[in-house]
């Protein structure tokens, strides 16, 4: 059963990984033949040879010269200079210069400031694997939220738990309320629904499977950990609407990451 656990989330893991890698390298900016027109507004921004700060500089661009916006990685702009040479700026430095019109440059190109170390932005997807325990058994679930505002979002999540005595899936769709979005980590709050299926395990009786409806509410915190890579802990409650007499309640903690895009 471990095994199995282990294998589940070392591939849901790897998922993830991919999915956050892919991200890293999507363009947000313009592509080559719509490339913005700036002049620099600073003293001097330095070119790097890739977009991160571990990457050597290989040129600099002085204050008035004409660069152009070639495209966005995460926090990292790429630029070409009147000279034709070509390298990655931070957007906090390309946030300084001027467009031909002279107005700031973060006027015109949408989520050029670096992203907030404490939430999601409007318009963000999110990716995500957790690992816990769905009442005393192991459980792991993926899911996807997309933020229609800073402090609201849908999530659809899908989960295997998986223990001596019996197992199970469950699929929930929730809306997910963070009323502090600036806070470094920021606490929130979760209510939902959906179905989960139960796969008794017994060698005495025969079994059978059942499915029922779910309700489910939640209280969690984030915390962003580099870039776009989030860290999450949530608790949720979980009601059983069976069709006997007693409904089940279950409780359930878990941990996670994910990457938003």
């Amino acid at each position: 059963m471990k095994q199995t656990l282990m294998a589940r989330a070392k591939y849901y893991c790897s998922a993830l990984l991919i999915s956050a890698c892919l991200v890293g390298t999507s363009t947000t900016a313009t592509a080559d033949d719509d490339a913005i027109i700036a002049s620099v507004g600073a003293v001097f921004i330095e070119l790097r040879t890739g977009p991160g700060r571990g990457y050597p500089i290989v040129d600099i661009a002085e204050r008035g010269e004409k660069i152009e916006i070639l495209k966005q990685r995460t926090d990292w702009i790429k630029i070409r200079t009147s000279d034709d040479s070509e390298g990655w700026v931070r957007t906090g430095d390309i946030a300084e210069t001027l467009d031909e019109q002279g107005q700031a440059l973060s006027e015109n190109i949408r989520q050029l400031q670096p992203r907030s170390n404490t939430s999601p932005q409007q318009g963000d997807w999110e990716i995500g694997v957790m690992l816990g325990d769905y009442g005393g058994t192991d459980a792991i679930s993926v899911y996807t939220d997309y933020h229609f505002t800073n402090n609201l979002a849908i999530e659809l999540a899908a989960s295997d738990n998986f223990g001596n005595f019996s197992s199970g899936q469950y699929v929930v769709a929730s809306i997910m309320h963070q009323p502090f979005p600036q806070w470094s980590y920021s606490p929130f709050i979760s209510l939902g629904g959906g179905v989960r299926k139960t796969n008794p395990r017994s060698n005495l009786v025969e079994t059978e499977d059942r499915t029922d409806n779910i309700l489910v509410a939640g209280i969690g915190m984030r915390t962003i950990l580099y870039n776009r890579f989030v860290l999450r802990v949530q608790y949720n409650h979980h009601t059983v609407l069976t069709s006997r007499d007693d409904d089940i309640e279950v409780e359930e903690w878990k941990i996670g990451l994910s990457a938003l895009f």
